[in-house]
């Protein structure tokens, strides 16, 4: 019910608290709604190395002034292009995606989390230098998008489903309820219309109705938005086809293809130095497997079929967590081989989208090596 002469009363602040910018906007006479502009100026940026927060805190006067609602709402300030033929840019600058895709799972509790261990997941991607995720295939918990906005991880949120699509009558209603629930966060940089051919074509022009920004809408596996995003292409198939932005939204499956760390560093040489690239998102964090309490606690992965992680169910580190994580360190070390007169000075490469090298500490030891003592045969 509208209130007669109501006003919106709207403070920016910025993460230390300070105030950026102040109004007060009239809501419209009969209406439940008020329209409400500001400017801040030369904000800081959010990006996924630098996830900068501010928080808008409104509140619902009456006529007299008197406080009838409060609601605070924390966003960052980012621009969102994607240049065809071309690629991602964020705040007018080229970034490459390193993504994985991930279920929200755990052994004990299934598909529900707490606040605490969606975080967990979060701190996860981000400790193997990876800068976005994938929520395959269902909008995560509104824990998970904090998370990811206020410790920057890139996000695509995707409409729930496997291969089989929603009809127009259910997915409009789910659409909507996605959009409006996840809108103000930062970190979503795309809208997924579902996965692999499990989109529904009708639903496309859905999700820019609720979504000022107008951002991307995929079709994972398949070409659309000016996103190539065709899953598990072979190195050659890969290399040989990239007629427009090209940015998988999976490959190097853990499972069918040997485990990811055996082949990343091939494939993201090739993707990283072609023009038309954009990254990709690696299928998938964790294993999922599920406790059986009535085998004794044993991890039941379905066979083999659920261990396709990069982790392990308990996010085990195995092999490949550790080679992703070099292969994506965005410092790297281009020196080849040291010598007797190496000086101490070594050649790296600066492989940040915004962050310079001197924001970065480096501690190093020198080791000598155990002489062999003995051998035999």
């Amino acid at each position: 019910m509208a209130v007669e002469g109501a006003r919106v009363h709207t403070v920016i602040t910025d993460a230390k608290g300070k105030k950026v910018a102040e109004n007060t906007s009239d809501v419209r006479t009969g209406s439940d709604h008020a329209s409400i502009n500001f400017a801040v100026k030369s904000p800081e940026l959010w990006t996924a190395e630098t996830p900068a927060m501010y928080q808008a805190t409104f509140t619902l006067l009456d006529k007299a002034g008197k406080t009838l609602h409060v609601e605070n709402q924390k966003f960052g300030f980012r621009t969102i292009e994607t240049r065809e033929s071309d690629g991602l840019y964020i705040n007018g600058r080229r970034v490459m995606i390193k993504g994985v895709n991930r279920h929200s799972f755990r052994p004990e509790s299934g598909r529900t989390l707490s606040k605490a261990k969606n975080i967990e997941d979060v701190l996860l991607i981000k400790s193997m230098n990876m800068n976005a995720v994938r929520l395959s295939h269902y909008p995560a918990d509104p824990e998970f998008f904090e998370a990811c906005d206020s410790l920057g991880l890139y996000v695509m949120d995707e409409l729930s489903g496997w291969h089989g699509k929603h009809e127009t009558i259910n997915g409009q209603k789910l659409v909507k309820e996605m959009i409006t629930r996840d809108v103000n966060h930062p970190c979503i940089i795309w809208w997924s219309n579902g996965n692999e051919k499990g989109w529904n074509t009708e639903l496309d022009g859905e999700f820019h109705k609720y979504d000022p920004q107008k951002r991307p809408v995929l079709h994972p596996q398949g070409n659309f938005s000016g996103y190539e995003t065709m899953h598990y292409r072979s190195y050659g198939e890969s290399q040989n086809y990239m007629p427009e932005i090209f940015m998988p939204t999976e490959f190097l499956h853990g499972l069918y293809d040997g485990g990811h760390g055996a082949g990343l560093y091939d494939y993201w040489e090739m993707m990283r130095k072609h023009p038309r690239c954009a990254g990709g998102f690696l299928w998938v964090l964790a294993d999922e497997g599920v406790k059986r309490v009535d085998m004794n606690g044993f991890i039941d992965n379905c066979g083999n079929y659920g261990a396709d992680g990069i982790v392990g169910p308990h996010h085990e580190k195995e092999g490949s967590y550790f080679t992703i994580k070099q292969v994506w360190c965005p410092i790297q070390i281009m020196t080849d081989s040291l010598d007797s007169q190496f000086d101490g000075k070594l050649k790296i490469e600066n492989r940040y989208d915004f962050l310079n090298a001197n924001t970065c500490r480096f501690t190093y030891k020198y080791v000598q090596l155990p002489s062999v003592t003995d051998k035999g045969e």
